[in-house]
């Protein structure tokens, strides 16, 4: 903590901004990006590490494309600021990786600070809220396949479900179908489980296959 403070002075144009008591990653970047004044935020985490030159190809990919998201250090325009992954498809914007761009993320031993309840909890918490406002039919998909996820209690997702309708986002159909077809979760299914076979104990299995191709029974 000293050394940031004692070293904020030798740093031009920067500013610490404090959130008074621990908030998570999401909630510091929203006190961050109220604070900006240009066109363009960047994230980094505390553990990456930029080569000389790793902004300007992101830049330049931005002002060829103004709904461009990068993912490489998160630099998106602040409109979007709250949509991320699945969610910058469905909302209008799109993803992507500029490879000219070198950023490295140094990775640790250990975490460095600790969750309450648990790692699991805290992710399964937030893994179970996107599934809840932007998954639709398809959180169910989800929860049978992380079990887990279901039994948490993900709050009240109202305000985030408001947001998805007044910015007028797609539906989850559409991310499968237009932008991620080789998901594994299929667009129509009726039941979700497994088919044995009673006497053989064998089973039907995909194999990976997607909506509308055979499965096989393994031999």
């Amino acid at each position: 903590m000293f050394v940031l403070i004692s070293s904020i002075p030798r740093l031009p144009i920067t500013l610490v901004f404090r959130t008074g008591k621990r908030s998570g990653l999401i909630r510091a970047r929203l006190i961050g990006a109220k604070h900006v004044t240009a066109n363009v935020i960047t994230f980094l985490d505390a553990h990456c590490e930029c080569t000389e030159g790793w902004l300007e190809p992101l830049l330049a990919r931005i002002a060829e494309n103004r709904e461009a998201n990068i993912d490489q250090t998160k630099v998106r325009d602040k409109w979007v600021l709250q949509i991320d992954h699945t969610k910058v498809w469905q909302c209008g914007g799109i993803l992507e990786i500029i490879p000219c761009s070198h950023v490295g993320h140094v990775f640790r031993d250990k975490s460095p600070y600790t969750f309450p309840g648990g790692v699991s909890k805290i992710v399964l918490h937030n893994a179970a809220r996107v599934a809840e406002v932007w998954m639709d039919e398809w959180r169910d998909f989800y929860y049978a396949m992380n079990p887990g996820a279901a039994s948490v209690d993900v709050g009240d997702v109202s305000e985030r479900k408001e947001l998805r309708e007044r910015l007028q986002c797609k539906s989850f159909r559409w991310y499968l179908e237009n932008v991620y077809p080789e998901s594994q979760m299929p667009l129509d299914y009726y039941y979700l489980g497994e088919v044995k076979n009673a006497e053989t104990l064998n089973c039907l299995d995909t194999m990976g296959r997607k909506t509308g191709e055979k499965v096989v029974i393994p031999g």
